[in-house]
């Protein structure tokens, strides 16, 4: 087998081992949707931020049109707090 040849296949690998890595997190990202959402109709509409309180508008708080991206934006925001 020639060097070309050794260096084709691990790049094969490689991209196999990529593209099993990007169905994971895909699919990772649709349960965190569905989990989301199901707050969301758990919660009565309230804003997950601490400094908030119950029963605010998202629209208004976090400057989005549904609560799903007022959740994620808090989970985004409590995975970057962690990270640091």
């Amino acid at each position: 087998m020639s060097e070309e040849e050794k260096y084709k296949k691990q790049y094969d690998k490689v991209l196999s081992d990529l593209v099993k890595a990007d169905k994971k997190i895909e699919k990772k990202d649709k349960i965190i949707d569905e989990i989301i959402s199901f707050l969301v109709t758990r919660t009565w509409a309230t804003c997950p931020n601490e400094d908030c309180g119950a029963n605010i508008d998202c629209k208004k708080r976090c400057k989005v049109d549904i609560e799903e991206e007022c959740w994620k934006i808090y989970f985004e925001n409590k995975v970057n707090s962690s990270e640091q």
